[in-house]
């Protein structure tokens, strides 16, 4: 029987560096709640992110829904978990001002009965960036952007083991995005194969690490791949 590791950010490294690289440079000015109508600036911004990782690592995020990584609905008054989906905010305060981070989840674009194998669940943490932009109107609002994001391929979440561990502890996935936001890299878990080990095989990191293992893979903005971590090769 296979035991995997649990992957601990805060274990793995020193301290967060909350990069100021963007995961994903396009804002999202959707619904943009009215504490974030001014931008914030860089050291707001920095202890915003500060925050967001505590309650990250320490599971303590006020209105995580119930059923995560995914939610629950109610069927006929019973609680059942959909992996429709979702978005929630998560309130802040900021240098004395409320400021709003939206977590978003999107199941793969196919839909559970219709996904290929290179869909992926997703998850993005969106925060407000330094300067506000124009609206058409002239007045100026604060768009966001995402600055945490952690996939995982629909194969591995419905057919692996590891998929069922990933469903039944929600904390690997927060774990994954509090490594997302300090590093600023997208964050894909995934069996590695011939075409993962391939893209990682200019990483001093991809030794070691064979077909089938489970691993934790960081994409710069550059489009450099490397290996985070390996859940089948750490096992406790």
């Amino acid at each position: 029987m296979t035991h995997y590791g649990v992957f601990r950010f805060r274990d793995s490294y020193r301290k967060p560096v909350y990069s100021d690289c963007r995961v994903c440079t396009h804002p999202d000015t959707s619904r943009t709640p009215s504490p974030e109508v001014s931008p914030v600036s860089p050291k707001e911004q920095y202890t915003f992110k500060a925050q967001v990782y505590d309650r990250l690592t320490h599971l303590g995020l006020r209105n995580l829904p119930a059923g995560f990584p995914f939610h629950n609905t109610l069927h006929h008054g019973a609680p059942v978990v959909s992996e429709s989906s979702y978005e929630f905010n998560e309130e802040f305060e900021i240098c004395g001002e409320p400021r709003i981070a939206k977590f978003a989840y999107s199941r793969p674009a196919g839909g559970r009965n219709h996904s290929k194998s290179d869909d992926y669940y997703t998850w993005r943490i969106y925060l407000p960036t330094h300067r506000a932009l124009k609206h058409r109107r002239g007045q100026g609002h604060s768009a966001k952007y995402a600055a945490a994001q952690v996939q995982v391929p629909y194969c591995l979440m419905s057919h692996h083991k590891y998929g069922r561990i990933l469903r039944r502890d929600p904390s690997i996935i927060l774990q994954a995005l509090a490594a997302s936001l300090d590093l600023g890299q997208l964050i894909t878990i995934a069996i590695s194969d011939a075409k993962t080990l391939q893209s990682i095989s200019h990483s001093n990191l991809a030794s070691g690490y064979y077909h089938g293992d489970i691993v934790y893979i960081g994409t710069g903005n550059n489009g450099l791949q490397h290996v985070l971590y390996n859940a089948t090769r750490n096992c406790s």
